[in-house]
């Protein structure tokens, strides 16, 4: 059982390294971008400017999601993992993780966006947008919490 234990402790281990190289791309990559717009003269400052508002706008949101991420993947010394039998139970853990998977997407997709809404100076598609994205990233959230309050439930 400790060769096993090791080996899910190494793979834990790459995909933490992968995601926080992918944390750095999603925070970092749109303010690359910004600078890359304005040192080559693409963007005015104005748009720079607000290019950096919208970039700072999602930072939070941005942070939030890389810290779940990191938080979420550490397997515990002493745990024993176990296979679901109840096809109902891993259907609704499916459609969770599918929700997780749809809300890193929204969260990779969101500062390109707002990059490209700046660079093509479409403000109100921009802000329009981003707050549709926000809004369906809140309700995945709403709807995860859901799934979990509903396998609880089906535990007791």
């Amino acid at each position: 059982m400790t060769v096993v234990r090791q080996k899910l402790r190494g793979v834990v281990a790459k995909k933490n390294m992968f995601l926080k190289a992918g944390a750095l791309v999603v925070i970092f990559g749109p303010v690359a971008l910004l600078w890359i717009g304005a040192n080559y003269g693409i963007l005015s400052d104005r748009e720079w400017a607000i290019g950096g508002l919208a970039w700072a706008a999602t930072l939070p949101v941005l942070m939030a999601i890389v810290r779940k991420w990191v938080a979420k993947n550490n397997v515990a010394s002493g745990s024993v993992f176990g296979i679901t039998v109840d096809d109902s139970r891993g259907r609704i853990l499916r459609g969770i993780w599918l929700t997780k998977v749809w809300i890193g997407v929204l969260a990779l997709l969101l500062p390109f966006g707002v990059a490209n809404g700046v660079a093509h100076r479409a403000w109100l598609p921009t802000l329009g947008g981003t707050g549709i994205s926000l809004s369906l990233m809140y309700l995945a959230i709403r709807e995860i919490k859901r799934r979990e309050e509903r396998i609880n439930l089906s535990r007791q």
